[in-house]
């Protein structure tokens, strides 16, 4: 008896799982795509991955510095007017659609764009007065309510408004 209530159970689900066959089964062009390890033009080590509210993918990468990818360009994120060089080890972005790095040593800051269009590093850490200066190593970073949370192994730093 057990085994015809099983078989009645059952039979349903093995009927309706040979009716739908491989010609039913969902078909197009799907966006995914795969990129070669040498498409960024980089380093072996990528610290950090993120995309911002327009769709520009950062890497950040341990001797490159970051990377941006619009979908079609990849780049380096300027610094001082030079491609970037340093480990970055933390992106975020804001509700403005900024985006603050923190980089491996004492160094954090903002992405702005230059007069050419480019994004420019610009340092947050080198503009704190002498008493504030950062001393010890870069941890992470947190946004909350466009609030930034600088953390580093001996302090936290909080900024509002690039300030």
């Amino acid at each position: 008896m057990k085994s015809v209530i099983a078989l009645l159970l059952f039979l349903p689900f093995f009927a309706v799982s040979q009716s739908t066959g491989s010609k039913d089964l969902e078909q197009g062009n799907f966006f995914i795509s795969h990129y070669k390890r040498d498409f960024l033009k980089s380093s072996f080590g990528n610290q950090v991955v993120m995309q911002d509210k327009e769709g520009v993918i950062y890497v950040g990468n341990v001797r490159n510095g970051l990377i941006e990818f619009d979908g079609q360009r990849v780049r380096r994120v300027l610094q001082n007017g030079k491609p970037m060089s340093a480990f970055v080890k933390d992106a975020e972005a804001d509700s403005k659609n900024t985006i603050y790095l923190g980089l491996n040593g004492t160094n954090f800051g903002y992405l702005e764009k230059n007069k050419f269009g480019q994004n420019e590093y610009i340092s947050l850490s080198d503009k704190l007065p002498k008493k504030d200066e950062v001393t010890s190593t870069f941890w992470g970073l947190v946004v909350h309510h466009d609030t930034l949370f600088f953390q580093t192994e001996n302090e936290v730093y909080l900024f509002k408004d690039k300030k």
